[in-house]
């Protein structure tokens, strides 16, 4: 537990670097890059397309990075959001809707990434009317792995595109995500900080899924209790720790992968205490009728 704890201490660090590090280093020591890649930039009308976004770290390593991607809402359809296989290992804002045109992210990699071409996210496009448009990256805050949390200077440049009519319907050019393998084994812990929730008992929890990336996760506190919706670091509604809790993250097809989380003040008689009173009720109704019938079950 205490190597657990020095981990989410060195992630909650980091955490906060890559908030507050951006308004301390005005001065960026290097450039890191990021850039679009697509099957071609013409589009008919109706037509789908995945846009790829990759990091390139000139040279240097990099641990953080969040932005803003923008589109012409106008133009095209946002589609689906695939980051499988991302670079990025802890998603503290996994890419989605801040406007109708605009996707959020942020993420952090431990250990950090340096490399000419990282994938970080890729969005699935459907082009609606003719025209030109561009997709773009803004508010871009990229930071070094140095220790200091120093700012890079962050480029990026326009994915320019064009659509025109089309007397006949499309077909999608995107493949589906053929994923059967549930996301990869984690381990969700149970934390304790007075900069989240007040110092109250915490869950947090982190999934990889290599093909199709995680959808959701899904809580239950205690063997039967509900699954809920869940977001990490989520907030214990057990503060007392005597029962298990299961952490459910699930793909974008489907498939699941179930955690259970042990506490330290857990009890096996109180955990079970249904299931034990279930086979006691059991015993006592069979008792009962080998009563009252003993010559139907017992031959003498």
């Amino acid at each position: 537990m205490i190597m657990y704890k020095k981990l989410i201490f060195h992630l909650a660090l980091s955490f906060f670097i890559f908030h507050f590090a951006f308004s301390i280093f005005t001065s960026p020591a290097f450039a890191a890059d990021i850039f679009f890649d697509a099957d071609g930039r013409q589009f008919l009308q109706g037509e789908d397309f995945l846009l790829n976004v990759f990091l390139n770290t000139e040279g240097d390593s990099v641990n953080a990075i969040e932005g803003h991607l923008v589109f012409p809402d106008d133009l095209l359809d946002m589609l689906e959001v695939r980051d499988g296989d991302s670079a990025v290992t802890f998603w503290i804002k996994k890419p989605k809707f801040l406007t109708s045109n605009t996707l959020e992210f942020s993420g952090i990699t431990p250990g950090g990434l340096s490399g000419i071409k990282h994938f970080l996210f890729a969005v699935i496009f459907r082009a609606k009317t003719d025209g030109n448009g561009a997709v773009r990256l803004g508010e871009l805050q990229i930071l070094q792995n140095d220790g200091y949390g120093t700012r890079a200077r962050a480029t990026s440049v326009p994915f320019s595109f064009s659509i025109s009519k089309s007397s006949v319907p499309s077909e999608s050019s995107v493949e589906p995500a053929q994923d059967v393998i549930p996301p990869e084994n984690f381990t969700p812990l149970i934390i304790q900080n007075q900069n989240v929730f007040e110092g109250k008992n915490v869950l947090v929890f982190s999934a990889q899924d290599k093909v199709s990336g995680i959808d959701r996760y899904e809580v239950r506190e205690g063997t039967w209790a509900r699954y809920a919706e869940a977001e990490s670091p989520f907030l214990l509604q057990n503060q007392a720790l005597d029962k298990k809790i299961y952490v459910k993250a699930i793909d974008k097809n489907g498939n699941e992968r179930v955690e259970v989380v042990y506490p330290p003040h857990s009890s096996l008689l109180h955990e079970s205490y249904w299931m034990l009173g279930i086979v006691m009720m059991s015993a006592v109704l069979l008792l009962a009728i080998l009563w009252r019938r003993p010559t139907k079950y017992f031959f003498f």
